[in-house]
């Protein structure tokens, strides 16, 4: 930390620290996670490692299922949670709300806290919560294939 001199908002002097950080590779350079724009950049994406059932993610939650929505114009229907580099760490994307009227909740087998796999065949598991929302809403309307893991509820 570097001690720097902060006036306050009568003037008043006051210290305060300025805390520079060197990123994550080192070259002192934060770059923020690369956003996904168009369908095409999709195609090369990189997804790092690979999908493994035996994830803590995925405790909880059933079988891979598919479910297909028909977005008319509105979007989807869902709001998203979680996602790489989300505020509380790395999560799989779920389903955070199901906006009533929507092509979600037109569909019964989509529910809250089910974690989207993939969009039309696209995996989504690596990607942030806006790189997946950036797909989804680049998708033409029409008929859009999701696989999901339900959250399994104890009854």
């Amino acid at each position: 930390m570097i001690p720097a001199l902060n006036t306050g908002l009568l003037g008043n002097p006051r210290n305060s620290h300025l805390l520079l950080s060197s990123g994550s590779s080192g070259n002192g350079v934060c770059r923020p996670p690369r956003i996904l724009e168009s369908p095409s950049d999709f195609t090369n994406y990189d997804h790092g490692e690979e999908y493994s059932s035996s994830n803590d993610e995925d405790l909880g939650r059933g079988p891979p299922v598919q479910a297909t929505l028909v977005k008319e114009g509105a979007g989807l229907g869902f709001s998203l949670e979680g996602g790489k580099d989300s505020p509380l760490g790395d999560r799989p994307l779920t389903i955070k709300k199901i906006f009533t009227g929507g092509a979600a909740s037109k569909n019964s087998t989509l529910g809250i806290g089910d974690q989207i796999i993939s969009v039309n065949d696209c995996d989504v598991r690596s990607m942030s919560r806006i790189e997946a929302w950036n797909l989804m809403k680049k998708l033409p309307d029409g008929a859009v294939s999701l696989i999901i893991r339900q959250q399994i509820t104890s009854s």
